[in-house]
């Protein structure tokens, strides 16, 4: 049997954030924001050890359930909670009801639908990020040439894609990088700030650590000269390929910066043909020329 693909985070939380929190106001009541937030984060720190994507259901209520047991053991006083009661919910030998009272488990589950706040959902987003627990933190900004999907990693900023559908740019995130990738707009804040003053005039270099781990040798010194390209000046595919040591490769040049993974702070907009022509863009040439008028390095 071929294993089932682990999704990325987002995707497995978005699927059950709210079906858990249902799960965990049954079991806790109003404490059932605090064991929410607990169970992911426990899910997140696990992610990275699960072999195969099945059975993730049964597993994040596993999660939820121990975390309702936790918590029901530190907030209840002494001999209120007997130790067999708990252990035989937790293998689900004892009835729901027995311990937290209810009708059980299977009943409740289809007579309660309850969804994640948006305050305990942005909650739980932070929280995920200032634990370090992401491979990477996204989120899409707004600027004068449309959305930006912004993706941050560990070690720097990771992408920036003309392409703002978060689906297709998770997925691809997630074979990258790994499987923890989640919006989560803080990690975001510098990066989104930069390209605010950028675009509005007030900054001619960025500032920002970049991961380019994904570039390979030849790809990835022309990706580290282009970010050398000054603001408001253009060099062309040779001029590029000749400063990485390969003066013969300007067509390698342009297909590296057809795949530039981060845009606008890695300029490949500033490259042009040999004859001053725009040429191509993978954002498209619309966007190419918005950017070099912004910088005064086009004039018409």
């Amino acid at each position: 049997m071929e294993p089932v693909r682990i999704p990325p985070f987002e995707s497995f939380y978005a699927e059950h954030k709210d079906p858990v929190f249902a799960h965990l106001r049954r079991l806790l009541g109003s404490g059932a924001e605090d064991a929410f937030q607990e169970t992911f984060l426990r899910a997140l720190r696990a992610y990275p050890e699960l072999r195969h994507g099945r059975h993730l259901r049964a597993w994040v209520f596993t999660i939820a359930t121990r975390v309702a047991i936790d918590e029901t053991r530190r907030t209840r006083p002494r001999g209120d909670l007997p130790e067999l009661a708990v252990e035989e919910f937790f293998r689900g030998r004892g009835a729901p009801g027995r311990l937290f009272g209810g009708a059980p488990l299977e009943r409740k589950e289809q007579a309660i639908v309850i969804n994640v706040s948006p305050e305990l959902d942005t909650r739980f987003r932070a929280a995920a990020a200032a634990e370090g627990l992401l491979d990477v933190a996204y989120d899409v900004v707004e600027s004068p040439v449309g959305e930006l999907f912004v993706g941050v990693s560990e070690r720097g900023l990771c992408v920036i894609s003309y392409e703002a559908d978060p689906d297709l740019q998770v997925e691809r995130l997630a074979r990258g990088f790994g499987s923890r990738v989640l919006r989560s707009p803080r990690p975001v804040d510098p990066a989104r700030r930069q390209l605010d003053e950028y675009f509005a005039g007030k900054r001619k270099r960025f500032d920002l650590d970049v991961d380019l781990r994904l570039a390979r040798d030849f790809g990835r010194t022309v990706l580290e000269e282009l970010g050398r390209v000054p603001f408001g000046e253009v060099t062309t595919y040779g001029a590029l390929a000749a400063k990485a040591g390969k003066p013969k490769a300007a067509r390698a040049v342009g297909t590296i910066m057809n795949r530039n993974p981060i845009p606008i702070v890695l300029p490949c907009h500033r490259v042009v043909g040999a004859n001053g022509s725009l040429v191509g863009y993978a954002g498209g040439l619309e966007r190419k020329q918005t950017l070099l008028r912004l910088e005064g390095a086009l004039l018409a």
